[in-house]
């Protein structure tokens, strides 16, 4: 296929009987509409076409840039259903340690807990008091 035939949406599909099969089921519209669609949106210069590859550089119109620090997002912000149950076993037992925490989550593996607990710690949710033999962990209200 040539670049113009590329670019004015010319269809070439490899394996012609799946896609009449696609087409046949309503999976696909009219064959090569897409490229016409992209080139409405983006310009021809973030296709690269050799005689065996396209490749296509799409680029981001809005960028974030990642300042390295966290924001605390609170409970509801990202905690998955183990993180959650943690979460609220600590808060109803003030003062838990890992272990306990972990006989209380139908014995939840320690290292699992110890990972989770430094998840929570890390956002802001719950802290530790007390000695490393006598402390447990607390809610942050």
């Amino acid at each position: 296929m040539t670049e113009e035939e590329f670019f004015s949406g010319y269809s070439a599909p490899r394996n012609k009987e799946l896609m009449r099969v696609f087409k046949d089921i309503h999976l696909v519209e009219q064959l090569g509409s897409g490229m016409i669609r992209i080139l409405k949106k983006y310009d021809p210069s973030i296709f690269t076409i050799t005689p065996n590859f396209i490749r296509v550089a799409f680029p981001f119109l809005n960028t974030i840039e990642f300042t390295g620090k966290v924001e605390k997002g609170g409970l509801n912000d990202g905690l998955n259903s183990g993180l959650k149950s943690l979460f609220d076993i600590i808060k109803n037992n003030h003062g838990i340690k890992a272990k306990d925490a972990s006989s209380l989550l139908d014995n939840r593996a320690i290292s699992t807990i110890e990972k989770q607990i430094k998840i929570l710690t890390n956002r802001g949710l719950i802290e530790r008091r007390g000695s490393k033999k006598a402390g447990g962990y607390y809610v942050i209200e």
